[in-house]
């Protein structure tokens, strides 16, 4: 139970996590999973701060939009509440000003795939303003940048974005997260 050093992980591991609870896995109702939970939130906390509304990579290091939308995520999907919740109402604010800048969404091509992917879901479980900002600009992005023609010849695929995460997992990592991008309205109920 004791937690990683890299908060990237544990986005993964919500996801997993809140399939599993989902699934009503018999396991998900035992003392250990409960044990895991409670270290979770602990982790969690120290990984995202209330008072500035960020999330971190690695404990002490400076806030990213990147791990703030997965703070988000992680905190929806233990159940802190999106409208009462410090972090979560001030990350969101971060949210609808990065969407205003249109680094990631908002503009022809699509920033960083693991920030947006990351950023649909923390915006769409917030919703408000957050996902008033980012639902039409998320959607002008990457149905206007997904590639069209021919499968055979890439089409309806996008291309990868222009960082590690976009270079490392290519365009068919690239073109799956986009596409659950564009399936956010039906691959969770809302958390709250």
């Amino acid at each position: 139970t004791s937690p990683g050093s890299d908060f990237s992980v544990s986005g993964w591991v919500s996801l997993g996590l809140k399939s599993a609870k989902a699934a009503t896995l018999p396991i998900m109702k035992t003392a250990k999973a409960k044990t895991v939970f409670d270290e979770y939130k602990k982790w969690v906390k120290v990984m995202t701060s209330d008072q500035t509304g960020m999330g971190s990579y690695r404990p002490g290091k400076d806030g990213s939009p990147h791990m703030t939308w997965v703070g988000m995520f992680v905190r929806q999907a233990l159940g802190y509440n999106p409208k009462t919740d410090k972090f979560l109402k001030a990350a969101s604010k971060h949210t609808v000003d990065w969407v205003k800048k249109g680094t990631w969404i908002g503009k022809e091509k699509p920033g960083a795939v693991y920030g947006i992917y990351y950023g649909t879901l923390a915006a769409f479980q917030q919703q408000g303003e957050a996902w008033k900002a980012w639902n039409p600009a998320m959607k002008k992005t990457l149905v206007g940048s997904q590639l069209r023609g021919n499968p055979k010849e890439l089409g309806g695929s996008w291309d990868p974005s222009k960082d590690h995460t976009g270079e490392i997992g290519g365009r068919v990592y690239t073109t799956a997260l986009h596409a659950l991008c564009l399936e956010v309205y039906y691959r969770y109920d809302m958390m709250n």
